[in-house]
């Protein structure tokens, strides 16, 4: 595939920390937008090399008084493992175009450790806490924990691993704390500086977290092809979210043969997403800069995504309609974008990441030791994917 777009010359674009168990943890316009095909990132699987499984067997037997709780966290780990066969399946039309890969954080009893270090310099309260955590990723981390790290640290034994639950799920102030701190993990264990760039952030909740960690830096240099080209990013997914989304077999297809058949199309419209990028001024009144952001889509932009989609006039007209019919969201696009050009709070999770993955590895000191070399070199690219 030729080269798209300037920002994604060199990149390898992480949709992360979410594995990819639904529709709404990936945007179609992620597979379109970069000339490096997406990571995708899918749900832990501690069969591979864990063990200790008979302990689910011995809780159906024994019916200790968490049992409802242990099964419950088993069976949401089930759905974020099965949710992710199920996306495999809809995306197998744009194999070549994405590439999955199965995370492992380490999560033995001194990363949790630090993890809660963590939490104490912030200060996270669990209601907050609740706000950020995915409760179906964090089963899936919890269970990894148990059945991978725990049956390792305690040397393979299946009954020292059932104690070891007991004592996780009767404590429920313990069950609750456990479950943050491994949720987490998936983000204090990102490589700080790469290989992954931009990073597709799949949990929008976590931002005011980000934000809060010693490390992040508004004062840092901001490049100015970082604030284009996510301003882009975010009228580009706008556009194309109303013929693409939700992803379905047909949406999917139809994205598979753009990749295949239409990259000069692709790129002229993601060079018109630069250049409207490049004009965006937020007035006075916000929502005026709808009304001129559509005038120009509709003087610049709609031929290129009737081009790329094969729309004939009918279509183009009931796209356009559609496009704007919802100001509200197009209006938070925009002010998104307007806040990348300007340097908006996106940039400082870039130094807030580093610091995270500097604590993971060494400890508080030595992030503050770091602090202020972060924001300007780590995770240089944040883009958000969910609504």
């Amino acid at each position: 595939m030729d080269n798209k777009n300037t920002q994604s010359a060199s990149q390898t674009p992480l949709v992360y920390p979410e594995p990819v168990f639904g529709r709404g943890l990936v945007d179609a316009a992620t597979f379109l937008y970069w000339e490096t095909p997406p990571v995708l990132t899918l749900a832990p699987a501690p069969t591979i090399a864990g063990g200790g499984f008979e302990i689910e067997a011995w809780v159906h037997e024994r019916q200790p008084d968490w049992a409802e709780t242990f099964l419950g966290v088993n069976a949401a780990w089930g759905a974020e493992s099965n949710g992710c066969t199920v996306m495999m399946e809809l995306l197998e039309p744009l194999r070549r175009h994405f590439t999955s890969a199965l995370v492992v954080c380490p999560a033995g009893p001194e990363a949790l450790d630090r993890v809660g270090e963590l939490i104490a310099q912030i200060g996270i309260s669990p209601q907050e806490a609740v706000s950020f955590v995915n409760p179906y990723v964090a089963a899936g981390e919890l269970m990894n924990h148990i059945y991978l790290d725990m049956w390792w640290e305690l040397d393979q034994d299946s009954e020292a691993l059932y104690r070891y639950v007991t004592e996780v799920f009767s404590d429920h102030k313990r069950f609750s704390e456990l479950l943050t701190r491994v949720y987490l993990l998936r983000i204090c264990h990102l490589p700080a500086g790469g290989p992954f760039n931009p990073l597709m952030l799949n949990n929008p909740s976590l931002v005011p977290f980000l934000l809060a960690v010693p490390g992040s830096d508004s004062d840092a240099e901001v490049a100015p092809g970082f604030r284009v080209g996510h301003a882009a990013w975010e009228i580009f997914r706008q556009l194309l979210r109303p013929p693409l989304e939700p992803l379905e077999p047909r949406t999917v297809e139809l994205m598979a043969r753009c990749l295949d058949e239409r990259c000069d199309e692709i790129d002229a419209l993601i060079r018109q997403c630069e250049r409207l990028a490049e004009q965006i001024v937020l007035p006075e009144e916000p929502r005026a800069l709808v009304e001129l952001v559509s005038d120009f889509i509709r003087l610049h932009v709609a031929d290129d995504v009737a081009e790329l989609l094969q729309l004939n006039a009918t279509a183009k007209q009931a796209y356009l309609d559609s496009l704007f019919g919802d100001r509200a969201t197009w209006l938070a696009a925009l002010v998104a974008a307007h806040g990348a050009t300007g340097g908006g709070p996106a940039w400082t999770i870039g130094g807030s990441l580093g610091a995270i993955s500097t604590l993971a590895s060494h400890g508080y000191t030595a992030l503050t030791d770091r602090r202020r070399r972060l924001a300007a070199s780590d995770y240089r690219l944040i883009y958000t994917v969910s609504r």
